[in-house]
C-alpha cells in the first residue's frame, strides 16, 4: 500500500509511458490462485477498480490503475513442460524467455511473440503474433486448456471440452473474462533456426517494394520483422526467424540477404530461444561505420525517456504505401522508428478471436515516437 518501502517499485510497469503512472490503493502479490480469488473478492466488497497484472510487460496501462486495486500474478510464474505429450502448463506470471528457456531444454519452442520480455499470459489472450505464427499460428491458436477464476471468485477449466464458449473467447479476446491462473500451451519440434537480423540503408522505398514481394511469396516457415530507425541515417533492421529445414531456410534468405543495400548481416544457424540475442560487436561495427553518425553518449541527467506509439494496418504494402513510408523515414527526428512486421501468411488452421481483424489486412504497422520528458512536470 501507499507508504510500503516497496510500494514505488511495485506499481511500476515494464514500460514507461505518462499514462502508466498511476496510485493504486492496493497491490496484492499473489502467491496462488486462491490469493487471487480472494483478492477479486475483497475488490468486490469494498467497490474497488481492478486491475490484472501478470507478466507486467506494459504499454498501455492495463496492469495498473488509479486508486483501485492491482491483483498481481507476477509471482505466480512456474512453469512445467511434457516432453512426451509436447505440452507445457505455465503460470500467468511467466515471462516469454522463461517459457522458451523451458521447452528449448527438452529441444522444443512455443508460440510466442517476437519479444522476450512479453508476459505470456497478456500476449495469449490478446492473440499473440510471433516468429512462429506463419506456422504453428497465434500464441492462442496454440492454447489448450485454461484455469480461470471467475468474477465471483470460481476457479474453473477452460478447453475445448469445459466451458468451451469461455473458451473461445479467451483465446485473443482480451483479458475481461476473468483472471486466467495457468495456460496449457502446445509445443512444437523446434530447435535452431536459421535467422538473425540484417541492416540496409539507401533507398527505402525501393527495399520496402522489394520486401513486399519478397513476403508475398513467403512460405509459411518465415517470418521476417522490420525496424526502420534513424541511427544517424534512416537505417532497415531486418530480423528473420525460418523455422523449417535450415538448408532450405539458407535458400529462401539468399535474397533478402543479397539485396543491394546490406550493410551488415548476422543472419545464421541459431537457437530460437537466443533469436534476438544482440548480434555482436562486429555486427555494430559495420552498422556504425557505413557512413552514420556515432550512437549518442548515455544520458546523464534524470530526464524520463518515454514511448509514443501508434499503429494501423494495411491491406497491401503499396508503393503509395512504400514512398510514404521512406518519406517519414527521411524527415523523422533522432530515435524516432517505425515497425513493420506480422505479415499473416500461412497458419494451416481457422483463424482465432484476435486474428480475424487481421485476415483482411495482412500487414501491422507500428510507430514510435521517443521523447525525453522532464521528470517534473509530466506532460
Amino acid at each position: 500500500m501507499p507508504g510500503n518501502s516497496n510500494y514505488e517499485s511495485a506499481r511500476s510497469v515494464g514500460s514507461f509511458n505518462p499514462s502508466t503512472d498511476k496510485h493504486p490503493l492496493i497491490i496484492a502479490r499473489c502467491a496462488d490462485s486462491s490469493d487471487a480469488a480472494q483478492s477479486i473478492q475483497f475488490a468486490s466488497d469494498h467497490s474497488l477498480e481492478v486491475a490484472v497484472r501478470a507478466g507486467g510487460f506494459d504499454v498501455l496501462g492495463a496492469s495498473v490503475c488509479e486508486g483501485g486495486m492491482v491483483i498481481d500474478l507476477s509471482r505466480m510464474n512456474a512453469i512445467s513442460v511434457d516432453s512426451r505429450q509436447r505440452t507445457s502448463r505455465v503460470q500467468a506470471g511467466a515471462r516469454s524467455a522463461e517459457l522458451s528457456s523451458a521447452a528449448a531444454a527438452l529441444g522444443l519452442a512455443a508460440a510466442l511473440g517476437c519479444h522476450p520480455a512479453v508476459g505470456v499470459a497478456g500476449l495469449t489472450l490478446g492473440g499473440g503474433l510471433g516468429w512462429l505464427a506463419g506456422k504453428y499460428g497465434a500464441s492462442c491458436d496454440n492454447l489448450r486448456g485454461a484455469d480461470l477464476i471467475t468474477a465471483d471468485g470460481r476457479m474453473i477449466r477452460t478447453s475445448d471440452t469445459e466451458n468451451p464458449d469461455l473458451f473461445w473467447a479467451i483465446r485473443g479476446g482480451g483479458g475481461n473474462f476473468g483472471v486466467v491462473a495457468s495456460f496449457d500451451f502446445q509445443l512444437h519440434p523446434v530447435d535452431r533456426v536459421f535467422g538473425g537480423v540484417a541492416a540496409y540503408r539507401g533507398d527505402i522505398a525501393a527495399f520496402l517494394r522489394f520486401y513486399g514481394d519478397f513476403m508475398k511469396a513467403a512460405p509459411d516457415e518465415l517470418t521476417v520483422e522490420l525496424s526502420i530507425r534513424v541511427l544517424g541515417k534512416p537505417t532497415i533492421l531486418a530480423t528473420a526467424c525460418w523455422s523449417g529445414d535450415l538448408a532450405e531456410g539458407e535458400r529462401v534468405l539468399r535474397p533478402l540477404r543479397e539485396f543491394g543495400m546490406l550493410i551488415a548481416d548476422a543472419i545464421n544457424v541459431v537457437p530460437y530461444a537466443h533469436l534476438i540475442d544482440r548480434p555482436g560487436p562486429d555486427f555494430g561495427r559495420r552498422l556504425f561505420d557505413s557512413g552514420s553518425s556515432p550512437p549518442p553518449p548515455p544520458r546523464v541527467d534524470n530526464s524520463r525517456v518515454c514511448d509514443y506509439w501508434r499503429g494501423g494496418s494495411l491491406q497491401e504494402l503499396s508503393n503509395g504505401a512504400a514512398e510514404t513510408i521512406a518519406a517519414a523515414a527521411r524527415n523523422a527526428p533522432p530515435s524516432w522508428s517505425i515497425g513493420l512486421g506480422h505479415y499473416i501468411h500461412g497458419f494451416g488452421k481457422p483463424c482465432h478471436a484476435a486474428i480475424l481483424f487481421f485476415a483482411a489486412e495482412p500487414w501491422t504497422i507500428h510507430f514510435f515516437l521517443r521523447r525525453e520528458l522532464a521528470r517534473s512536470p509530466v506532460g
